[in-house]
């Protein structure tokens, strides 16, 4: 979809190298597995019975303002959304949740064209995201033969189906994105769109691949974006602290061997210590890493508890490198939770987005205080980038891409990424 060809292979790549279950929390091999320590020590790791913990961060930074409180309290589309995961088809493009450019931004490119940047993804996002639903509802991939009254029937459904799309494509409005290339490029895609001008596109025969916004992307995020990928050492260093592990207490193994990973077998008294961790921490950086652990550690009740402190979190303003993956963390497993593997599920994504507006307006308040930040600026980036849960347009063959995200973050590590 959205430049996803690339994207697309490579996670096919490692999806291959995983192997695809029905499920991340598939049955597991029934034979025992260990943890290899230093010096060939072969033994389970085992909770300290006094502890160091991080002190509290008195010098925590929150960014909770004004407008923070007003993203907060914009939740209007909870209960539009309970008919939507009940009725699964439901169009939501033109109900998006863009950023407001503060008057003391005005006048700052690099910022201004930071929000721009948001915006713009998030209409992209949204369009991506109901093309995704009219495909899966109006795709049919049966072999049974179907009577001439049938067909007659279903395309009319199908039908149906494509004018509501359309008529939601419609209703999108382009006054959150101000320049003019960037609105002529939205119009574009919805008229091809609607022209079932879909295709990937073919370079042998001059064909453009509709969802291409190269351009756009350039445009928006030029002013302020690091090299990501010109320097390896300086990527390494980013990776490295954009994992949960950078700020956990020093004595806390590797989590993803431990407790995350594909291979990992967590504990029952593991998952309560987890659990305790994250209730306790005063840290917010501690908290947020444990947060990240406490979701991805398997069947950890009461999971309802779990994602409302996770909620609680993403909006306190307070601001931490690990944001974007305990929010990424966190939709999977609401999606679990509250919606359902199928592909014909609706995903609660304008949720999501509620949230993920929340700590964007918090790492660009932490950016403008930082502007040195190269990390803030490349995971702004890829926070901004991270695709809705789709349905259907997708790596994973057997349901919806809440799956696929769990095996990104917790099998293969891909933290700094979209």
């Amino acid at each position: 979809m959205i430049m996803k060809t690339q994207h697309f292979l490579l996670t096919l790549l490692m999806l291959a190298g995983v192997g695809c279950a029905p499920t991340p929390q598939a049955e597991k091999q029934q034979e025992p597995t260990v943890t290899i320590f230093e010096n060939d020590i072969t033994e389970r790791f085992v909770w300290p019975d006094t502890l160091s913990p991080i002190p509290a961060d008195v010098s925590q930074e929150c960014y909770y303002d004004k407008t923070l409180a007003a993203y907060v309290a914009d939740t209007g589309f909870y209960a539009f959304e309970e008919s939507c995961i009940e009725d699964q088809l439901c169009f939501v493009a033109s109900r998006i949740q863009t950023l407001k450019l503060p008057n003391e931004w005005k006048g700052k490119k690099e910022l201004s064209d930071m929000v721009a940047f948001y915006n713009f993804m998030e209409i992209l996002h949204a369009i991506e995201t109901d093309y995704d639903a009219c495909e899966r509802f109006t795709y049919d991939a049966t072999d049974i033969d179907l009577t001439e009254e049938q067909l007659k029937a279903q395309e009319a459904e199908y039908a149906e189906t494509r004018s509501d799309f359309f008529a939601e494509l419609d209703r999108i409005s382009l006054k959150s994105v101000t320049d003019k290339g960037v609105q002529k490029r939205v119009r574009t895609l919805v008229r091809e769109i609607k022209a079932n001008e879909t295709r990937e596109g073919d370079e042998e025969h001059g064909e453009e691949n509709i969802w291409d916004i190269t351009s756009c992307l350039d445009k928006l995020t030029e002013s302020w974006l690091p090299d990501i990928f010109g320097d390896s050492l300086r990527y390494a260093s980013w990776d490295e602290k954009s994992s949960p592990q950078y700020y956990l207490p020093d004595w806390v193994p590797d989590v993803f061997d431990c407790f995350l990973g594909q291979n990992a077998e967590p504990t029952l008294e593991d998952k309560m210590e987890i659990s305790k961790r994250f209730e306790n921490s005063e840290n917010f950086n501690e908290k947020v890493a444990w947060g990240f652990v406490t979701i991805g550690v398997e069947r950890l009740a009461p999971c309802e508890g779990i994602l409302k402190m996770c909620e609680e979190m993403l909006a306190s303003g307070n601001y931490s490198p690990s944001l974007d993956i305990l929010w990424r963390a966190y939709r999977q497993k609401y999606n679990d939770t509250y919606s359902c593997p199928s592909t014909y599920c609706y995903s609660p994504n304008l949720r999501y987005n509620h949230f993920r507006r929340m700590i964007a307006y918090t790492t660009l308040r932490h950016i403008e205080a930082h502007p040195e930040d190269e990390l803030a600026r490349v995971q702004y980036y890829f926070m901004v980038m991270h695709t809705n849960i789709l349905r259907f347009n997708h790596p994973y063959p057997f349901g919806n891409s809440a799956a696929t995200e769990y095996m990104l973050l917790y099998w293969n590590q891909m933290l700094l990424y979209y």
